[in-house]
């Protein structure tokens, strides 16, 4: 189809032909087809296109291991939830129960009364083992929170499940800004030491997932949860990680695109994916 262009200077209309498309380059054109995944939020565990790194080895051989504390941190969209998500899986393929807790789910009411808070995390974590609820036992004792609440956890909800417990907990930074955040970690420290004495504590792993330097919000190391057990850090892809990922890609870039794309992201996970 031809185009007419009006041409003021000679007042002559004039035909011009389309200008060709050029065709994609053969890399655009895969020889077969590569299911990809939309890179936002966490992964699945069993996701073809998951690169592990270091931190990966660390927490899911530290979780075959009974009674332990794992830190996962790093800054956003570096797959700190997807590391826990495997985590979770190999620990439900070993037969222990798991409940996941997102602290963004907390009501703000919560965030803001200690004694609302200690309260919902105790109900929340029945009503996700299918407990009964025997929360008014415990909270019409003249304690306080932290005693109430490892009471509750200690005394009613490990001696009645019997088995071994991961509690995963994501986005505990939420934490940090609430006025109880010292008694909190305080308490998950306190259960993380009595394993030391062979009680029923043993039967509880913990796993934090954090985004924000808890150094900053404990007062006192002594009594932070965050400095003992596996503490990994995540880091940014390396080479040989962006080249994997690429591979499992279809191998669309070439070694020398491999580290421009490094070079131009930093290895940032999400960037790259």
């Amino acid at each position: 189809m031809a185009f007419l262009i009006w041409n003021h200077s000679t007042s002559v209309i004039q035909s011009a032909e389309p200008q060709q498309i050029p065709a994609p380059f053969p890399q655009a054109q895969p020889e077969r087809p590569v299911r990809l995944e939309t890179p936002e939020g966490t992964m699945d565990p069993h996701s073809a296109f998951y690169v592990e790194r270091p931190g990966d080895s660390i927490a899911l051989e530290a979780i075959k291991r009974q009674g332990v504390t794992i830190t996962i941190k790093a800054p956003r969209q570096m797959g700190k939830s997807s590391l826990l998500l495997r985590t979770i899986d190999l620990a439900t393929k070993l037969g222990k129960r798991v409940v996941f807790l997102d602290f963004q789910q907390f009501d703000k009411s919560a965030l803001r009364d200690a004694d609302i808070f200690f309260r919902q995390f105790c109900v929340l974590l029945a009503f996700k083992l299918k407990m009964n609820n025997r929360i008014d036992d415990y909270w019409n004792l003249p304690l306080g929170n932290i005693h109430r609440c490892s009471s509750y956890i200690g005394e009613y909800l490990l001696k009645e499940l019997n088995s071994h417990l991961v509690l995963a907990m994501d986005e505990v930074e939420t934490i940090f800004d609430t006025d109880f955040r010292s008694d909190f970690f305080g308490m998950l420290r306190s259960w993380h030491n009595q394993r030391q004495q062979g009680s029923v504590w043993k039967q509880l792993d913990l796993v934090l997932v954090t985004s924000t330097e808890p150094y900053q919000f404990i007062d006192n190391l002594n009594q932070s949860p965050f400095n003992v057990g596996e503490v990994i850090a995540l880091t940014d892809f390396t080479l040989e990680h962006v080249a994997e990922l690429n591979r499992r890609h279809g191998s669309f870039l070439t070694p020398e695109e491999e580290q421009e794309l490094l070079s131009l992201l930093g290895g940032q996970p999400y960037l790259v994916e």
